[in-house]
């Protein structure tokens, strides 16, 4: 989240590979990153009863906990515990006043609610006999309703108008729950939009019919209607307009107040003063020591809340195509993309459905429906949907300001708003939350299929371990923070950092607890500090304890997807990266194991190696834990590092050979090691494979060592004279490759001095002869 948000897409047309088209997105830090550089240099004060909710609208308080440390102060829990006692006491008072929450489904399908196409007039006027007694008031709103949904398919034939259909019938059942509840004088409708006069989504005239329908059925009860807005057309602020329902409400007329999510907001306050209806209200903290000095006890809050579906994403996908300011479009383009990155980041997509939506964002004109289809899936992730349970706590919180309370609180909750909230990420235990809100999510969790939760975050750590793993080039940029390239120049502190990377793989390739690692590599703080990034960045989480795992790896792309040997998993990778498992010349398969590493027949055919490690302090076994390194890191970190290590042991203990460490940093990591003075160079090849050194691409082999020599020759002309290029080791599974064309011990580039040797350990053991001419060779140099 600290880095910078990037996106940078490039393709060839599909006609020739000449021209590429690069399509380029930067957003210089997340909102994350903003509020960690200030709250390195000032004192950031957070006040917010949403702030621990897991939803894109908030930070990602994980990653400011870690990055920020011991600056990082949560609630004392001192003052945790007196607000929890307080809304404890509160509860109890609900219970003793009887204050009752009433939580229920719009258009409960407990009910037998099926609403009817808007087209089949018959249905439409049985289905509105289930509000209206009155058959004109049933054939009247029928047809106001197909005519406004018959004007809405017209304006928008791609989108669905059953959908639009339903949100008018929620609130009509909203409506119809309010008429049907004598005691209850304030109800706040909210949707994703404002009833609009203009818009036949959500067309203002047709609601007020509503409305004025049942007037006519309860003419006993004064019921005022409003639209809150920001602003309306006349220019009337919110407050104006809010200050005229609370004179409404103080004259003794109930009222039904309509607005968006959105506009209703933070900071929003909507309790009211009022003297009738008395016996309907009761004072929850009699017992405030306060109590005269404090005007809540004289206020009242609204009594019902009608929550519409929160479309959070797709709603932003329908505003940015509908949008027609250049500038506008832009700005909503660049939201999207911010919030599709923060996802990803957060584990909450996979890296290639990111892609795939950014890619449809970026293009010249969008194709909407290939849009809304890419981004129709992310609404079902956990911090997506936690979009609902932080608008739905903000919402009721519009009924948390006073002490006055209605004895018959309700609630009614559209259907695709409790789906929605299925899917959220469940809160941290110590957030303590309203009455309200409680009764609510009690009423969500009987709701809930067993075991649902627990595959959510199975399956959230999965998009974790592949995100973590998607790019090799990404994933060693994230370790080391730099990158590597041809002509880099390594200093102290990048040859300190890659060097403490590779002892910290070859002691523990898998490992349960960063303290444990720490203390047993001997740490000091910014040591530890570099150690604790490795093991966030470099190692991955199945959600099990794990001692190997498979993986696949895209032939095109070099992209990398992880997985267990479980054959289910296989599977799922498969269809996730999209392969056909007949097609194999598209991937390839992988694993990181310690068969893979050949540990334990590199331990049996090397004497005194396994010794040397445990003295050494290296692992002698993957150990089965809970973090094992990620595909890129033991690929390119720890066979490397095994191959250097095991090869140098070799060398010393079986040759007599003086083998040191590259010490010039100007040519550092263009080879593995020197012998004695640096005439000659190592290079040490973990290959399971040796295609490269003797069948495919050699001249190129050869050419890039030679490149390297010359390179260290510039800076020193008596270091870099000589090249071996060695093979770690070949085990009997292998020697099929070389049945049809056996290989000599050594081959000697024509025109380089540049030595390549088959393998320093076989199936016999250590390689003796390549040991010798080795040596031979440094003799007569």
């Amino acid at each position: 989240m600290k880095r910078l948000l990037k996106v940078v897409n490039y393709c060839n047309t599909t006609s020739h590979y000449e021209r590429t088209e690069i399509r380029f997105f930067s957003k210089p830090y997340a909102a994350e990153g903003f509020l960690n550089l200030l709250a390195k240099h000032f004192m950031v004060i957070g006040l917010s009863a949403t702030a621990r909710v897991p939803s894109l609208s908030n930070y990602f308080l994980p990653y400011l906990e870690e990055s920020l440390g011991d600056s990082f102060y949560p609630m004392s829990e001192e003052l945790h515990q007196a607000l929890q006692s307080f809304y404890q006491h509160l509860e109890e008072s609900y219970r003793h006043n009887h204050v009752q929450m009433n939580i229920r489904q719009i258009l409960d399908p407990a009910q037998n609610y099926v609403v009817p196409d808007y087209q089949d007039v018959e249905a439409l006027e049985k289905f509105l006999g289930r509000f209206y007694s009155n058959e004109a008031i049933q054939e009247g709103l029928a047809t106001r309703i197909q005519e406004t949904i018959r004007a809405y398919a017209v304006i928008f034939p791609k989108k669905n108008p059953a959908y639009i259909m339903r949100r008018y019938m929620e609130m009509l059942d909203g409506l119809w729950q309010f008429y049907h509840a004598p005691t209850s004088h304030a109800w706040l409708f909210l949707n994703t939009i404002l009833p609009d006069e203009e818009k036949p989504q959500f067309h203002e005239k047709l609601i007020r019919s509503f409305k004025d329908a049942f007037d006519k059925e309860f003419s006993e009860r004064k019921v005022s209607f409003f639209v809150l807005r920001s602003k309306d057309k006349n220019g009337t602020s919110f407050e104006v307009a809010r200050d005229a329902i609370r004179k409404e409400l103080k004259e003794g007329r109930d009222v039904i107040v309509f607005s968006a999510y959105n506009s209703i907001g933070v900071g929003i306050d909507l309790d009211y003063e009022s003297t009738y209806y008395s016996d309907d209200y009761v004072d929850i903290y009699p017992d405030d020591p306060y109590y005269l000095n404090d005007p809540r006890h004289g206020r009242r809050d609204f009594d019902g809340f009608v929550f519409g579906d929160i479309t959070y994403l797709m709603e932003n996908v329908s505003e940015f195509e509908e949008e027609k300011d250049p500038y506008e479009k832009e700005l909503r383009r660049h939201h999207l993309i911010s919030s599709i990155l923060a996802l990803e980041e957060m584990g909450q997509i996979y890296y290639n459905e990111g892609n795939e939506a950014i890619e449809d964002l970026l293009e010249i004109k969008p194709k909407y429906i290939q849009l809304r289809n890419s981004i129709q899936e992310f609404r079902t992730r956990p911090y997506v949907a936690g979009q609902a349970q932080y608008k739905l706590i903000q919402a009721l919180g519009r009924g948390n300001r006073a002490f006055c309370k209605n004895h018959n609180i309700n609630i009614l909750l559209s259907t695709g708003n409790l789906g929605t909230l299925l899917q959220a990420e469940s809160e941290p235990e110590e957030v303590i939350h309203t009455p309200e809100w409680t009764a609510f999510l009690q009423f969500v969790q009987q709701y809930e299929v067993e075991g649902a939760r627990e595959l959510r975050k199975i399956e959230q750590a999965k998009r974790i371990v592949v995100n973590r793993c998607y790019c090799e080039e990404n994933a060693l940029k994230r370790l080391l923070s730099f990158g590597f390239t041809k002509d880099m120049v390594w200093d102290k502190t990048k040859r300190e950092s890659y060097e403490l990377l590779g002892r910290l793989v070859v002691c523990f390739p898998t490992y349960d607890d960063v303290e444990v690692v720490i203390k047993k590599m001997h740490l000091n703080k910014q040591e530890a500090e570099e150690v604790r990034h490795f093991l966030k960045n470099g190692y991955i989480d199945f959600g099990k304890r794990v001692n190997h795992y498979d993986y696949l790896r895209l032939g095109k792309s070099g992209c990398i997807y992880p997985y267990s040997d479980d054959k289910k998993d296989k599977i799922s990778a498969m269809r996730e990266m999209k392969l056909d498992v007949n097609h194999c010349g598209d991937y390839s398969r992988g694993q990181v194991s310690a068969i893979e590493a050949k540990l334990t027949f590199l331990f049996k055919k090397v004497p005194g190696l396994e010794a040397h490690f445990k003295k050494m302090g290296y692992a002698t076994r993957f150990n089965t834990a809970r973090y094992i390194m990620c595909p890129t890191l033991f690929t390119n970190f720890y066979k490397g590092r095994l191959g250097e290590i095991i090869g140098t042991y070799i060398l010393r203990t079986f040759g007599g050979l003086k083998i040191n460490p590259v010490e010039n940093n100007e040519y550092y990591e263009l080879f593995d090691a020197v012998i004695g003075d640096g005439y000659s160079m190592i290079d040490f090849k973990n290959w399971k494979l040796i295609t490269g050194m003797y069948f495919i691409n050699q001249s190129q082999l050869y050419n890039k060592v030679q490149e390297k020599l010359e390179r260290i020759q510039s800076i020193d002309p008596t270091k870099g004279r000589r090249a071996y290029i060695i093979r770690l080791c070949q085990t009997r599974d292998e020697d099929e490759l070389l049945d049809a064309t056996p290989l000599p011990v050594a081959k000697e580039a024509i025109g380089h001095d540049i030595i390549t040797i088959l393998n320093l350990v076989d199936d016999t053991g250590v390689n003796m002869e390549a040991i010798k001419l080795i040596q031979d060779l440094e003799k007569h140099r």
